[in-house]
């Protein structure tokens, strides 16, 4: 009987999971795509960062986004009671910016810049403190094939 309760379950859960509706959020910020708010008359400022349209047939467009993570860190006896203070408290701050331009239906290019700061601690090292990065930054050009798939 519990076995079949368990399967029901799953086949039910598993089946609302379908039904979510799909997010805009990717795992990677190059994947997003907000072509959808092209018409949208009513967004708000955070849309309208998703989709500034650059020219009034909609064909450029520019969409910026970006990240800010901040971490406290405290260890404790992190030497094993090799030192006197056995404390360190340190913040480490990331972030992430990023610019997606279309130009028209065959060229797209992006940008991320990553800046990375520690405040606190005692010793840094460049893995820890980088005032800024370009993470990534690459173009696409779409170019038209012939229905054989020839160029």
């Amino acid at each position: 009987m519990k076995q079949l309760a368990v399967v029901i379950l799953l086949l039910f859960f598993g089946r609302s999971a379908d039904a979510q509706p799909d997010t805009n959020f990717r795992l990677l910020r190059q994947d997003e795509d907000y072509r959808f708010l092209e018409e949208d008359t009513s967004k708000t400022w955070y849309e309208q960062m998703k989709y500034l349209s650059l020219n009034e047939n909609k064909l450029n467009y520019l969409s910026i986004g970006g990240d800010f993570r901040h971490q406290v860190f405290y260890f404790k006896n992190e030497n094993w009671g090799e030192t006197q203070d056995e404390k360190e408290e340190f913040i480490f701050s990331r972030l992430i910016t990023h610019a997606d331009l279309h130009l028209g239906e065959r060229f797209r290019t992006f940008v991320q810049l990553q800046s990375s700061l520690v405040t606190g601690k005692s010793s840094t090292s460049p893995v820890d403190e980088n005032a800024l990065d370009l993470q990534q930054a690459f173009f696409d050009i779409n170019i038209p094939t012939s229905s054989d798939g020839s160029f």
